[in-house]
């Protein structure tokens, strides 16, 4: 009897934890919305895009629940760029990332999706590491593959070295 109570006392509290630990997806008051009365916001994953914030709202995940209306969202990608210094660091890559944001109308039943695009290449003289490109993201409504919504801020800087 006390190994059975422990096994549902253990289970119960497993539950618990999975339901803290996931995802916000509903970023609305109230009851659940049937998917013509919301609108989705999702990230490519694929594309190492994700989105951070949307409103007032830190997000994790990759697809959210909004109302229609004006939505403003701060989508992070991030693009990777070979780094050699001959003789003395080979075989190395450096991150860019762009934060970018937007503000655009988001209607019912429609899904949007943040996606992203850009490279970088570079080179290096003498211990100095020059890049050139750009990287950008944004929203598009998925009924209109390629037509880019709102207006998209972007601030792209470099991070750190990796294997």
């Amino acid at each position: 009897m006390y190994r059975t109570a422990q096994a549902v006392v253990g289970t119960v509290l497993a539950w618990h934890c999975l339901a803290c630990a996931a995802p916000q997806r509903q970023l609305y008051p109230g009851e659940p919305q049937s998917l013509d009365r919301i609108a989705i916001i999702s990230a490519d994953l694929e594309q190492k895009t994700r989105i951070v914030r949307i409103d007032d709202a830190e997000v994790r995940g990759s697809t959210w629940d909004v109302l229609p209306g004006t939505h403003r969202v701060i989508i992070e990608a991030r693009r990777r760029a070979p780094f050699e210094m001959p003789g003395y660091v080979e075989n190395q890559y450096m991150w860019f990332k762009a934060v970018c944001d937007t503000t655009f109308v988001a209607e019912a039943g429609r899904q949007y999706v943040a996606r992203s695009e850009g490279e970088f290449t570079g080179h290096s003289v003498r211990y100095q590491a020059t890049y050139t490109g750009s990287l950008t993201a944004w929203l598009e409504d998925s009924a209109y593959p390629g037509a880019r919504l709102g207006d998209v801020r972007c601030e792209v800087s470099a991070g750190d070295l990796f294997l």
